[in-house]
């Protein structure tokens, strides 16, 4: 099985399909009225964190989802789905999530151009009771932090990302390892 996407942004309605690749058919699975769709994979490959916004709305409404046996909204997490990593274990999401939005901007086109800048906060979901955690205030910790394609690593105790307004790698830690 593959999952096939089409480009985001906030002018052309987007898709998911999955094709499975022994047959030849594809299915799709999300689409029609969705715009600034983009995904990310679990580690295991079992599911997909999605963001997109429905209808032609050009406001930042951006809303996050997740498809695995059937696509489901994760409420409250405005963000593109390219600032989410799942945990090792795939039963939790980290995020950096904008402070605020700019109501002029249209998301993602004018981020990926670099016009819209955010400052985020790295929020955690739990995908089995969708319990919702602030982590870290980045503005409170960094200079402004644009979190992007961050990744946990294999012990799920850290999350690296890029900061796009500096380019560096930065390293949150997530968990207090145990003592010895």
């Amino acid at each position: 099985m593959a999952i096939v996407a089409t480009k985001p942004s906030a002018l052309a309605e987007a898709f998911v399909w999955r094709l499975d690749t022994r047959t030849g058919n594809f299915a799709k699975l999300l689409g029609q009225n969705r715009f600034r769709l983009s995904i990310i994979w679990s580690y295991d490959g079992n599911r997909v964190l999605y963001s997109h916004a429905e209808s032609g709305v050009l406001q930042n409404n951006l809303a996050g989802g997740l498809l695995d046996a059937f696509p489901r909204t994760l409420a409250g997490l405005a963000t593109l789905a390219e600032k989410c990593a799942f945990s090792t274990d795939s039963l939790k999401v980290i995020c950096g999530v904008a402070q605020t939005f700019d109501g002029g901007s249209l998301l993602p086109d004018d981020y990926y151009k670099g016009i819209f800048v955010p400052s985020d906060e790295v929020r955690l979901v739990n995908l089995v009771s969708y319990e919702r955690t602030t982590l870290a205030r980045l503005q409170e910790l960094f200079p402004p932090v644009d979190v992007f394609q961050p990744l946990t690593e294999a012990k799920g105790e850290k999350l690296f990302f890029t900061n796009r307004q500096d380019d560096f790698i930065y390293a949150l830690r997530l968990a207090t390892p145990s003592s010895p």
